[in-house]
């Protein structure tokens, strides 16, 4: 009961059947198919097989043979050809950059990637090379480089412009390897052009940023620092540092060296409590020189913040302040000597006030001095006339008595 139709793939079962019904039909044709069988260990494996009949005298098919291959490992690794096939067709469909393979033999680009056209708006021809399509300025350079690697087992990478038809500058980025044959030679260039056109002009966009930051702090008296919280320690300082400290934060010296002794300890103080909650700050305190001078510095620092809102590094701008300290003290001391000045003009003001006070009373009792002077002349005019006309009548009155008492009796009797 057991047929060949037993062991194949329950999937080519009906496809095997009708070849065979067809083979055993007489027709005098050899055949060949690839279909799966099923091993008694349950394990699938592919067979090529190759049938031819056998014809008798009359020429009609009496036998028909067979010869069947075991073709899994072939087939497997065309199965993983063709997935392989269908990731490189999706990579260099979907990614923006140029992939593309050159044959020596041909010499031509046998392959190039979408991306190229959809990235690229150049005269490209076929034949044509980066040189044709490059920057006038980078031209020579790349020819030369071309020609002193072109056929050789190196890896090139190199980066250049191209000039599109617009007039407008791209740069590229070329990278390729060789692909050797079996003797070792080169037949073979696989390449990957990037449009590095944005991080070039990031790059030079940071170079002139550095060199403006590097003119700034070479160029100021005050000290720019950068402390980087996960290296812990300093990773910049101020060149300037050096010629005013005789030394440089992180190499030789600690930030509390340069600290006057009489601030040491507060300073010491904000710095732990700084490492310990970092935040934006501005502190005032002094600091000795290297020549021995004391000056006044405020520090500022502030926190700088990763993508991740992070806190990362801890910057910082020491200013010196010397001159506006040394003025405030100035200003202070002229406030309090105006403060005194006003104090002394007030008192003097109320001695003064004071004075002519006394002064008005002086004068008001002069001046009633004299009223009091004239009233009692006037008073004292009538008063005279008074008194001497009253001494007058007393002495009337006093004869007037004598009188009737010498006289008064003899007119009683009378």
């Amino acid at each position: 009961d057991f047929t060949y139709l037993n062991i194949v793939h329950p999937d080519d079962r009906e496809r095997m059947s009708e070849v065979m019904d067809k083979a055993w039909s007489g027709a005098a044709v050899e055949s060949e198919h690839e279909f799966r069988v099923i091993w008694k260990d349950g394990s699938i494996r592919w067979i090529r097989s190759r049938a031819f009949p056998i014809l008798n005298d009359e020429g009609q098919v009496y036998r028909i043979c067979g010869l069947d291959a075991d073709i899994t490992e072939r087939m497997e690794q065309e199965a993983a050809l063709r997935e392989s096939q269908e990731i490189f067709t999706q990579l260099t469909d979907t990614i923006e950059d140029v992939f593309w393979m050159f044959d020596l033999g041909e010499n031509k680009r046998v392959f190039v990637s979408p991306g190229f056209t959809e990235s690229l708006d150049v005269d490209w021809e076929e034949g044509s090379s980066y040189v044709d399509i490059a920057h006038p300025d980078d031209r020579a350079q790349l020819k030369r480089e071309m020609d002193e690697t072109w056929g050789k087992p190196v890896n090139v990478d190199r980066q250049f412009r191209v000039v599109q038809r617009d007039g407008s500058i791209r740069w590229i980025r070329s990278r390729w390897f060789p692909i050797l044959n079996a003797e070792g030679e080169v037949y073979r260039y696989c390449g990957l052009d990037i449009d590095t056109t944005d991080r070039v002009e990031q790059e030079e966009a940071l170079r002139e940023s550095q060199q403006q930051f590097e003119q700034l702090t070479s160029n100021i008296d005050d000290v720019f620092w950068i402390f980087d919280q996960e290296e812990d320690r300093t990773v910049f300082v101020s060149p300037i540092f050096r010629d005013l400290y005789g030394g440089m934060l992180g190499e030789d010296m600690e930030y509390l060296d340069i600290v006057h002794p009489d601030d040491k300890e507060r300073v010491a103080a904000i710095l732990e409590a700084g490492f310990a909650d970092p935040k934006d700050s501005s502190d005032t305190f002094r600091v000795v020189r290297k020549d021995g001078t004391v000056r006044w510095i405020n520090s500022r620092g502030f926190v700088v913040r990763n993508a991740e809102g992070e806190i990362y590094r801890y910057c910082g701008l020491n200013v010196d302040i010397t001159e506006r300290v040394e003025q405030e003290e100035a200003l202070r001391t002229s406030e309090a000597e105006v403060r005194k000045a006003l104090d002394n003009m007030e008192q003097a003001n109320q001695d003064l006030r004071d004075a002519q006070t006394k002064l008005v009373q002086s004068e008001k009792m002069a001046s009633l001095g004299n009223l009091v002077a004239g009233v009692a002349h006037e008073i004292n005019t009538p008063i005279g006339a008074i008194n001497s006309m009253h001494d007058t009548l007393m002495r009337g009155i006093e004869k007037l008595k004598d009188a009737i008492a010498e006289n008064l009796p003899d007119a009683l009797e009378s």
